[in-house]
């Protein structure tokens, strides 16, 4: 990931990662979960979904951009507390 971040750098391409997200302790759909900053993930729990800040950013970018790479679903979305980063962006 971090030499893809640096060529797209040099080329003055932006490139954006989450800065927030949705965790849970498993992989399931009634699993505890939280939100966190995405540089904070506990030991022993996963990110599900984006958070709200994140749902903003990209959102923001989205509607400035002329082109956007997009490969699948921001979360977990078949699942309600995991869905909402796909809904927003």
């Amino acid at each position: 990931a971090r030499d893809i971040m640096a060529k797209a750098k040099a080329k003055g391409v932006r490139f954006l990662l989450p800065v927030d997200n949705v965790i849970g302790r498993e992989y399931k759909r009634d699993t505890e979960f939280r939100r966190v900053d995405s540089d904070t993930i506990p030991d022993g729990w996963m990110g599900l979904d984006i958070g709200a800040k994140t749902c903003a950013l990209f959102a923001g970018a989205v509607q400035g951009a002329g082109t956007v790479v997009w490969n699948g679903p921001m979360g977990v979305s078949e699942w309600e507390h995991f869905a909402n980063g796909t809904i927003a962006v």
